[in-house]
This record gives C-alpha cells, structure tokens and sequence, in this order.
C-alpha cells in the first residue's frame, strides 16, 4: 500500500511521466498475482506446483534452445539475446527449471528413470542458465543452493569453503587441460560470476552511479522519500536502496521486515523438506538486488505472498510414491 501510495502521488501531484506506466505494470504484474496466490494458499500442494514449475521451466527452455537452433537468437556479446526476452530472463527461466528440481527430490520416491529425467530437465535448465549467461541469475543460484545446505546441514557446511577450493584446486588443471571446462561451458559461468571488466558487464558502472543519486535522493527526503525514480526515468536495480529513494525510512523499515521475516520463513521451511519456496525466495530476492525494481518484480512478491503463509504451521514432507499418471490427473 505504501508504495502504490508513492507511484500514485507521483502520477498525479508530481507528473511524472512513467509512473502512470510503472502503477499499471506494478498492480498487474506483482499486485494482483501476489493477493491470488496469497488468498488460494490454503490449498497450497507442494508436490504439484513443483510439478507445474518444472513442466512450465522445462517447456521453456526447450523452446529457447530451439529458437537458438533457429538463429532467432544472438549470442555476439557472449550472452544469448532474443528481441523480447533479455539474458537475465533466459538465465532465470533456467535456473528456477533446476531449482525445481532440486525441490521435487524430498517430496517423491523416485525410480531410476524419474530420477534420471529429473537430472536431465535439472541439466537443460543449468545449460539455460549457462547461455543466458548473465552474473545475477548465476549468483541467484550459487546463493539458493548454498542457503539450502546451510539451513538443512547446519553445521557442515562451514567446511564447504575450505574443502572445495582444495578440491577445485587439485582438478582444475586436469579439467581445462582435458577441455571439459570448455566443454561444458563452466569458464562461462566463472567468467559471469568473476568478472567485472566493462567488456562483459557494460551497466555496472552505471548502476554504482545509480546507486549513489538514489541515495542522495534518499538523504534529501529520509522520512517518505522523494520519487520512484532517478532523473533519467530509470531505476537503481536493488530493491532495498529504492525503498530507500521512494518510500524513505517507512520503505527501509517495511521491506526490511519483509525480508527478515520471510527469510526466517523459507528456513523453516528448509527444515521440514519443502525446498521449493525457500529456493525462489533466495534467487528472486538476490537477482533483485541485482537488477530489480520495486514495481516490476512480479516473481519476488509472488513468492514471498504464499512463503509468508505457507510457513506457519506446516508439516514435514513425507516422500509418496506417485505415478505419471496420477500426477497429470491432479492438474
């Protein structure tokens, strides 16, 4: 509310020329989804939306790699461009098909051809990913599958950042003299996650020069803040910085809480085996302090709208044994 409080004021006392389009955007896109899945929750079946996620996210991506096979796609800059559809989308649409997967392995007895197709559709979205290959997705998924660790195997996973660079140590000369690295594109993903150069990344330095006029904007106003947007219409790509701008102190404290408590919620929840909302929690959180705005974040509030209820009072999971063919029937 307090935020569509601050686009409408800027619509019609400040005139501001996109807020009329980011009201429309921010009601239809993250709003309404949001409130929907919020009322329907109740009936909240986790084994099911995996199962959508995965079928949606693995349609998806075979769609992308055909229309890469087509030649409608352009990889000149080393990322996989479409007209309508930007790297960053093609890296999530990947990562969140993987995610999935991921998610569905608590939930179901597999046999050894589920768990194989699992893996599979799990590997075309990580090579999604990979030709997407934009450093916020990237980072989106190396942050969820390492909160899911920390929050299910508590104390071992402190030895994680000892362990692998060792291992990653010892293997990688063998790896890169062999060309696997190469082979299975993982130099893309080091590159996206490592590197910084303009050549690769051309907005960072942009988006450090908008953080700062964000933040001045912010100072200049630090009680309700001053506008949704910077000078030149864009916007700072990290949501807590342009609750900050927009909303001032007010915005800081309630996306904060947002966060905090939805954060605590996706834990629990880790605890009890449902995997699959804490996972796109993590990563539609983390990408939008990459590069997210308040207003256009459609998969963040859709997933923090059922986390913050889902993870009261639910129960462990228990692995079922579920054919094909009774899963297509629930749908």
């Amino acid at each position: 509310m307090a935020y569509l409080a601050r686009l409408s004021w800027d619509w019609l006392i400040e005139v501001s020329p996109d807020a009329e389009e980011a009201l429309v955007y921010f009601a239809a896109v993250c709003a309404i989804p949001a409130l929907a899945v919020n009322l329907s929750v109740r009936r909240w079946n986790e084994v099911q939306t995996c199962f959508t996620v995965v079928i949606v996210g693995s349609t998806g991506c075979a769609l992308i790699w055909m229309s890469q096979r087509a030649g409608l796609g352009s990889t000149d800059t080393g990322r996989l461009w479409f007209d309508k559809l930007n790297p960053i989308s093609v890296g999530h649409l990947g990562v969140t098909t993987l995610l999935a997967c991921i998610a569905l392995l608590p939930q179901m007895r597999f046999s050894v051809v589920r768990l194989a197709v699992v893996i599979a559709i799990g590997g075309a979205g990580l090579y999604v990913a990979v030709l997407g290959a934009s450093r916020g997705p990237l980072v989106a998924m190396v942050a969820a599958l390492g909160f899911l660790v920390c929050a299910k195997y508590g104390r071992w996973w402190v030895i994680a950042p000892i362990v692998l660079p060792v291992i990653w140590f010892v293997i990688e000369p063998l790896l890169s003299d062999a060309g696997v690295l190469e082979a299975l594109r993982f130099s893309t993903i080091l590159n996206a996650l490592l590197s910084g150069d303009a050549g690769y990344d051309v907005t960072s330095s942009l988006r450090v020069e908008a953080f700062g006029e964000a933040w001045d904007r912010f100072a200049s106003n630090p009680l309700f803040g001053s506008r949704f947007d910077l000078v030149n219409g864009g916007y700072p790509h990290n949501l807590w910085i342009e609750s900050g701008m927009a909303m001032g102190i007010v915005g800081l404290v309630l996306l904060s809480g947002c966060l905090l408590v939805s954060l605590r919620r996706a834990w629990q929840l880790v605890q009890l085996d449902h995997w699959l909302l804490p996972l796109l929690f993590v990563q539609y959180a983390v990408g939008a302090m990459f590069s997210g705005a308040i207003w256009g974040s459609g998969p963040f509030w859709t997933i923090v709208a059922p986390l913050l209820v889902v993870g009261r009072g639910a129960a462990r999971a228990r692995p079922v044994a579920l054919s094909s063919l009774s899963v297509f029937r629930r749908y």
